[in-house]
């Protein structure tokens, strides 16, 4: 699956953009990189809904799933379509996302704020 979609494995800070305590308080920006041609989905790993968002494209709304349809490249030289937008979470975290590509199904953990370990993230 890592030929077929990319996520960021630094430590992203993220930055207040609202005042209230729930999943949408920090944002940390970030681009999705998605293989031309290939069909994704990224979703919060269960358990996690109540403090994480994510979201992708022009106005990326703050969602718990986000469906990415395949596109085919507009050059030769564009084997890859990056979607800027990013993770919003309710404080600092170790989040686990799932990623669908390929009929295959990968939990990654995105350091928001928070250094990833080697423990489980639950």
């Amino acid at each position: 699956m890592a030929e077929t979609v990319a996520v960021s494995s630094q430590v992203l800070q993220p930055n207040e953009i609202s005042d209230s305590q729930g999943p949408t308080r920090l944002f940390a920006k970030w681009g999705l990189y998605v293989r031309a041609g290939a069909a994704v989905e990224v979703q919060v790993a269960p358990g996690w809904e109540d403090r994480v968002r994510i979201g992708w494209g022009g106005a990326a709304t703050p969602v718990t799933t986000v469906q990415v349809e395949a596109c085919p490249a507009t050059s030769t030289s564009a084997a890859w379509s990056v979607f800027t937008g990013g993770t919003w979470v309710a404080s600092p975290e170790c989040v686990p996302l799932m990623i669908w590509a390929e009929g295959r199904q990968v939990e990654v953990r995105l350091a928001v704020g928070a250094v990833c370990d080697e423990s489980p993230t639950r």
